[in-house]
């Protein structure tokens, strides 16, 4: 599995269609990628799918709005594990969303 991730990953082309998205080879290899760290680390494949969606969700989200690096940030991480868990992510007072 990790081979085919590296080889997605050094292969993906850009999103043709809309320069500011990741293309769907970056998304496939965002998502494996994940799902391989996670299921490494224990997690059930149940809590991983909605945990890694997020993420992946997060750096796209990240990448178009021109956020450098895309990575997740701390809360948006927090929220996803939070969601993969069926849990509530804890509010900060005064802050809305992510």
């Amino acid at each position: 599995m990790r081979a085919l991730i590296l080889a997605m990953v050094l292969t993906a082309q850009p999103n043709l269609f809309e320069p500011k998205e990741f293309s769907s080879e970056a998304i496939f290899a965002a998502v494996a990628t994940c799902m391989d760290r996670a299921m490494d680390s224990g997690m059930s494949s149940v809590a991983a799918v909605p945990m890694c969606g997020c993420l992946t969700d997060a750096v796209r989200l990240n990448a178009k709005k021109g956020v450098k690096p895309t990575d997740p940030t701390l809360e948006q991480q927090a929220r996803c594990h939070a969601e993969s868990a069926g849990q509530q992510p804890k509010k900060k007072p005064g802050k809305t969303g992510t």
